[in-house]
């Protein structure tokens, strides 16, 4: 048990640094806190449960169409919003509330299309452990 939170934590651990390494060589290349990037990388999750467990592809294709349909979403967000502000010389902070507009946008969507509930890609992988009540 304690080596199973062990391996739970250095695995949510790296997940979390690579999300911080995204926010920090989009923040560092451009001085603009993508806020969006955090609806990115969600909408990327959701399109690997889609392709993988709704349309049954193989996991690696679905991870391979996910990165591909996160890569078209960033590009989209950058020519319909980033690109006239920037044009119009807007300042740091409209392009930061419109980063955050973005992600409202792309979290709202995806919540009413796969509702708020927890997914769960294989739940073969993923049993629960009931501590008395608590669960």
């Amino acid at each position: 048990m304690l080596l199973q939170l062990l391996v739970n934590g250095i695995i949510m651990g790296a997940i979390y640094s690579l999300v911080s390494l995204g926010f920090a060589l989009v923040y560092n290349t451009t001085r603009i806190f993508h806020i969006a990037y955090a609806g990115i990388y969600m909408f990327s999750a959701y399109m690997i449960l889609s392709f993988y467990k709704y349309l049954q592809f193989p996991l690696f294709l679905s991870y391979l169409l996910a990165i591909i349909l996160a890569i078209i979403l960033s590009i989209l967000i950058e020519k319909i919003v980033y690109l006239p502000l920037v044009n119009k010389k807007s300042s740091l902070n409209v392009l930061l509330i419109s980063s955050i507009g973005v992600m409202i946008v792309i979290v709202n969507s995806i919540a009413m299309l796969y509702g708020n509930e927890t997914k769960i890609i294989n739940p073969n992988i993923s049993k629960s452990v009931q501590l008395g009540a608590l669960l």
